[in-house]
This record gives C-alpha cells, structure tokens and sequence, in this order.
C-alpha cells in the first residue's frame, strides 16, 4: 500500500537526480565548443577555458581541457549538493518529507529545463548549481526509506537507494549520448 508507493516515489526521486546529474557527462566536448563559439575568449567560458590550458600540459593531450571542463561542471553540482543536503534534511524534520520531496523535484525539473535553453554560460552555470541544490534532497529521500522501513528491512530499502542511484548513473550517460543523434542546434565545425 503506502508503504509501496512511497518506496517508489523514493526510488523515482533518487533515480531522476541522478539522471540529470549524469545525463551531461557525454555532452561536454559539444558544449564546451558550442558556448566557446557562441561566447568567445573574453566571455567566462573562455577565460576559464584560458585557465585551463594555461594550468594544464593540454599541448600534449588537448582533450584534456574538456575532460577538465566537465570535471569542474559536475563538481559544481556535487559541491552544492553537499552543502544542500544538510539544509534539505533539516527543513524535512520541519515541514514535513512530503513537501520538500515535491518542492525540489519540482526544482530540479525547472533547473533542468533551465539547462536544455540555456544560451549562455551563465545560465547553464546557474542551472547547473540549482540543479545541485536541489539534488540535496537525497538526503531527504534517504530519511524517507529510513522512515518507512522496519530495522528488519531497512538493509532491503538502503539498497533499493543503492539501485535508484546505480540505475540514474548508468541511464543518463546513455540518454546523453543518444540524444546527440537528435540535435536541433548543429555544432558548428571548425
């Protein structure tokens, strides 16, 4: 019964933060050139690109800057996570799971759907940061399974946690690549 359902909600929130957590990762190298392009080296993107090269031996392997763009990209969204779970939880202890479950799913679809228009650097920046504040609600679900479980099958509930994340991280990577098959603003070609 409800025991069910909220398992299942619980798996359905864990699994689609990691989706839009890893659904980027494929996409970097066509995102780095595409804002780069759009923006040009005096634009944040380029400054930091100029960073990059500078900070690195990326004569030598010049994919490198990418892989390290997108490193710091992810660690954005991990960092602010970190430091939004703390939050996330307390105010569950307040409010109530429930609401905080439905108050950042609902952000974090909005910070995701910030990202596919973003036009700019900033903006996906910014997405990307409320993405991860918003994916501080982990906790939150971790708390719920927690909850809902007797100590008896709270081992069974934690690793329905382990398998939402597990699944997240497989699946988004896919879909990220896929979905360059299906892209309505061309990369240019330099």
């Amino acid at each position: 019964g409800t025991r069910k359902a909220s398992m299942g909600a619980v798996f359905l929130t864990i699994f689609l933060d990691l989706l839009g957590f890893s659904i980027i990762f494929p996409l970097y190298p066509a995102m780095l050139e595409w804002y780069l392009g759009r923006e040009g080296e005096q634009s944040l993107i380029g400054q930091l690109i100029l960073f990059l090269e500078k900070a690195t031996p990326a004569a030598e392997d010049p994919f490198l800057v990418t892989v390290l763009f997108g490193g710091l990209l992810a660690s954005v969204y991990s960092f602010i996570q970190f430091f939004s779970s703390a939050f996330w939880g307390g105010l569950s202890d307040r409010w109530g799971r429930r609401p905080v479950l439905i108050l950042t799913i609902a952000g974090m679809a909005g910070a995701n759907l910030l990202w596919v228009f973003s036009g700019s650097f900033w903006l996906l920046l910014f997405s990307r940061v409320l993405a991860g504040l918003m994916a501080g609600n982990l906790s939150v679900a971790t708390a719920v399974v927690a909850d809902i479980t007797t100590p008896e099958k709270r081992a069974g509930g934690m690793a329905l946690v382990g398998v939402a994340h597990g699944v997240g991280f497989i699946i988004g990577p896919a879909i990220g690549s896929l979905s360059m098959l299906w892209n309505p603003i061309p990369v240019s070609e330099a």
